[in-house]
C-alpha cells in the first residue's frame, strides 16, 4: 500500500511553493492611485497625523499603522509596504491548508490550498485591506471549525476577534459576522444534538419564541442587504442571492426544528463569545482614537464617507447570463457516478474537456471566459450546496464534518460581499480563494463526484490559474489573456516596482520635473493622484487623497482659492482621473491665473508659480 505523505511534509512544501510563487510576483501589479494612497496614509501616520482626524483615510485605519511601521523599518518605498503582506499571505496559506486537512488527505489539502493561493494574492500583491480581510475571514473560519471540534468557547472568541480585526482594515470586514453568525445559527454546534423534527414531543409556546425571532431577524437582514446592494439584476444575483439561499434555508430549518432545539441560552452561549471577541479589538481601536480626539472623525469616515464611493467608484458584476459558463463545472461536481465504469468515463471526459479549455484559452476569448467565469461561478455552487446542508432535516453520519462544511460555506458566501460596490474582476479575487476552499470542502462532504472528476476540476483551476490568470495583465483580468507588460523597473527611490515601459517613462519624467520645480515646497496633485505625493516625497497640505471624498464645503470652495491659501507652489493635474470628476475648463483657467507657468506631459499637466 502506498504510504501517504505526512501533513507536516506537505505543509513545508506548500509554504515553500507559496513563498517562491509570491516572491516572484511581489514587485508586480501597479495601479498608481492604490500605491499612492497607501504610501501617503502611512507617511502621514508616521509624521504624527491621525487617520480621519487629520487626513481623509479611505479605510478604517489599521492598515495605515501597519504600513507606517513597515516604512519606519524598511524605508519609504512601495516594496516595503508589501513585506507585511508577504508574510501574512503565508499564514493565510497555512490556514487554508488546515481547513482543508479536516476534510481530505494531506496531498489533496495541499493542492487545494495552493490552487486557492494561485487565484489570490500573487495576482495583485498590492497591500490593500481587502487581502487582509480575506486573511482574517479564513482565520475566523478555522477558529469556528476548532470550536466545533473541541466545544471550547475560546475559539468563538478568537473567531470573533478575527472578524473585528478584519473590520479595522475596512468596513466590508464586518461581513464576516454575517457569515459566522449564519454558521452558528444553521448548525447545532459542538457537542449538541442535531436539529431534527420530533413530532412526538409537545411544544410549548415559549419554546418557539427564540426560533421565530431569529427567523424574523434573518428576513430583516435580507431585506436590508437587498436595499443596500440591489442596484440591478447583476448586483442582486451576485451580492444578494447567495446569502439569501443559505439564510432562507437556515430560517426554514429553525422553524421546523424540534422544541427546544434553539433556546435563549443556546443563542447567548454561541453568539455571546463570538460578538465579544469581535468587540474587543474594535473597542480598543475606538479608545485610542478617542484619546487622540479623533473618535467622531473616525465614525464619520468609516460609516458615512464610504457611501460616497458608490456614486464615483462602482462597478457592476458580470451579467446574469454569465452563469451559463459555470454549468460545465457544476455538472462535473454534482452528477453522481455510482458505477466504476461511469466514474472512469466521467473522469476521462472531464479531463479531456478541461484540458481543451486551458489549451485553447489563449488567445481564444470564449474559452478564456469559460475558464474565468467557471471560477466566478463557484460562489453559486457553494451557496446552493450550503443551502442544501442548512435546510437538511437530518444530519450526516459525521455531524462535525457536515457542520464544518456548512460553516466554511457560510463564511465564503458572506465574504463575497467584499465585492460591493466595485465588483471588478480584481475584487473577485478577494472572494474567490475562500469559494475555492468551500467548494473543495463541500465536494468532499457530498462524496458523489468521482475522485478522478474532482482531480480533473482541481487540476483545471490550478493550471488555468497558473497559466492564464497569474501571468496575465491585471487590467485585462476576466476579459482575455494578455501577458503582463510590467517588465521594466520604475527607477525612483520610493518605488521598486515593475511597470510597463510607458508608465515608467511617464512617472520618471513627471516626478523628476515636479521635484526640480517644487524644490521641497508644498504641491497639490489631483484629481485622484496620491501617487505623486508619495513618489516625490513632497508635502501635501490638504486632507485629500481622493477628491470625491472631499467635504461638500471644500467642494463648493474654488480649488484655486484653497490652494492659494495653503501655500501650494506647484499643481499637478491628472488629466483623466480614475474616479473623481475631471477639472472643468473654467476651473483650469482659474488655476492658471494663480499658477501662470505650465508644462504639459502625458496624462498630466503641471502648473506652478
Amino acid at each position: 500500500m502506498r504510504r501517504r505523505p505526512s501533513a507536516r511534509l506537505v505543509l513545508i512544501i506548500l509554504l515553500l511553493s507559496g513563498a517562491v510563487l509570491l516572491g516572484g510576483e511581489v514587485r508586480q501589479g501597479w495601479f498608481p492611485h492604490d500605491e499612492g494612497s497607501l504610501g501617503q496614509s502611512a507617511e502621514r501616520v508616521l509624521a504624527g497625523e491621525v487617520p480621519h482626524r487629520d487626513f481623509d483615510e479611505i479605510y478604517t485605519g489599521l492598515l495605515s499603522y501597519i504600513d507606517a511601521a513597515a516604512i519606519a523599518l524598511l524605508g519609504p518605498n512601495s516594496v516595503a509596504l508589501r513585506i507585511p503582506l508577504f508574510f501574512a499571505s503565508l499564514l493565510w496559506l497555512w490556514a487554508m491548508y488546515r481547513i482543508l486537512l479536516r476534510f481530505m488527505p494531506p496531498e489533496f489539502a495541499g493542492l487545494g490550498a495552493l490552487t486557492a493561493f494561485v487565484w489570490g494574492v500573487p495576482n495583485y500583491p498590492a497591500p490593500l485591506p481587502s487581502w487582509y480581510i480575506l486573511f482574517a475571514a479564513t482565520g475566523g473560519a478555522l477558529a469556528l471549525l476548532k470550536w466545533r471540534e473541541s466545544g471550547e468557547r475560546r475559539w468563538l472568541i478568537v473567531a470573533g476577534a478575527m472578524g473585528g480585526v478584519g473590520f479595522l482594515f475596512k468596513l466590508t470586514g464586518i461581513f464576516f459576522f454575517l457569515g459566522g453568525g449564519l454558521a452558528l445559527l444553521a448548525t447545532p454546534g459542538a457537542g449538541v444534538a442535531p436539529i431534527t423534527p420530533a413530532p412526538e414531543a409537545p411544544e410549548r409556546a415559549g419554546s418557539r419564541m427564540p426560533r421565530l425571532i431569529v427567523a424574523v431577524a434573518l428576513l430583516l437582514m435580507l431585506a436590508a442587504l437587498l436595499q443596500v446592494v440591489g442596484r440591478g439584476d447583476s448586483e442582486i444575483l451576485r451580492l444578494f442571492v447567495p446569502t439569501f439561499l443559505i439564510a432562507i434555508a437556515t430560517a426554514l430549518r429553525l422553524l421546523r426544528s424540534a422544541p427546544g432545539a434553539l433556546s435563549w441560552r443556546t443563542l447567548v452561549d454561541r453568539l455571546g463569545p463570538f460578538l465579544v471577541g469581535g468587540a474587543v479589538p474594535v473597542l480598543v481601536f475606538l479608545a485610542l482614537f478617542a484619546a487622540a480626539g479623533g473618535l467622531g472623525a473616525l465614525l464619520e469616515g468609516v460609516f458615512i464617507t464610504p457611501f460616497r464611493r458608490v456614486a464615483f467608484a462602482s462597478f457592476s458584476p458580470p451579467p446574469v447570463v454569465s452563469l451559463l459558463f459555470a454549468v460545465p463545472v457544476w455538472l462535473a461536481l454534482w452528477l453522481p457516478t455510482a458505477h466504476a465504469r461511469a466514474r472512469w468515463i466521467a473522469s476521462l471526459l472531464a479531463t479531456a474537456f478541461f484540458t481543451y479549455i486551458v489549451a485553447r484559452s489563449a488567445p481564444g476569448l470564449l474559452n478564456y471566459r469559460l475558464g474565468w467565469l467557471s471560477a466566478w461561478g463557484l460562489l453559486f455552487f457553494v451557496a446552493i450546496d450550503g443551502a442544501r446542508l442548512a435546510g437538511a432535516r437530518r444530519a450526516a453520519v459525521d455531524a462535525v464534518r457536515r457542520d464544518g462544511a456548512l460553516t466554511v460555506a457560510c463564511v465564503a458566501v458572506a465574504m463575497a460581499l467584499v465585492e460591493y460596490p466595485f465588483a471588478a474582476p480584481i475584487y473577485t479575487l478577494y472572494a474567490l480563494p475562500l469559494a475555492i476552499v468551500a467548494t473543495a470542502v463541500l465536494v468532499r462532504e457530498r462524496a458523489r463526484a468521482a475522485v478522478g472528476v474532482q482531480i480533473a476540476v482541481l487540476g483545471f483551476f490550478l493550471v488555468f490559474g497558473s497559466l492564464r490568470i497569474l501571468p496575465g495583465a491585471v487590467r485585462t483580468l476576466g476579459i482575455g489573456f494578455l501577458p503582463t507588460m510590467e517588465t521594466r523597473r520604475l527607477d525612483l527611490p520610493r518605488s521598486g516596482l515593475y511597470l510597463d515601459s510607458l508608465q515608467v517613462s511617464i512617472y520618471e519624467d513627471l516626478i523628476t520635473f515636479v521635484q526640480d520645480t517644487a524644490r521641497g515646497r508644498p504641491i497639490w496633485a489631483g484629481p485622484d493622484a496620491p501617487e505623486v505625493y508619495f513618489l516625490s516625497g513632497l508635502p501635501n497640505q490638504t486632507r485629500t487623497l481622493f477628491d470625491f471624498l472631499d467635504t461638500p464645503a471644500d467642494m463648493n470652495r474654488p480649488l484655486a482659492d484653497r490652494l492659494d491659501a495653503n501655500g501650494t507652489q506647484v499643481v499637478v493635474i491628472k488629466v483623466h482621473p480614475p474616479f473623481s470628476l475631471t477639472l472643468t475648463p473654467a476651473g483650469l483657467d482659474s488655476l492658471r491665473r494663480v499658477f501662470p507657468h505650465e508644462h504639459a506631459m502625458l496624462e498630466f499637466l503641471v502648473l506652478w508659480r
